[in-house]
């Protein structure tokens, strides 16, 4: 098993929440965009992020106060 190096600050958040893996994932897909993490059930549940990810990631990203502007 290899360790991995420490995300950069503005990056750390998405990794924490999603993993390494899943944020990378995220990232690649909705980086340098501007997106609505949104916090109840059903509106997670319609997002693009929900489509890519699942709607618990959608919740967890709504529920950390992230800036609208993903890295």
């Amino acid at each position: 098993m290899t360790a991995l190096p420490r995300p950069p600050a503005h990056v750390e958040p998405y990794v924490r929440i999603l993993g390494p893996e899943g944020a990378v994932t995220f990232l690649l897909r909705f980086g340098g965009s501007e997106l609505y993490l949104p916090m109840t059930r059903s509106a997670a549940a319609r997002s693009p992020v929900a489509e890519l990810l699942g709607t618990e990631a959608v919740l967890a990203l709504g529920a950390a106060n992230l800036p609208r502007r993903v890295p």
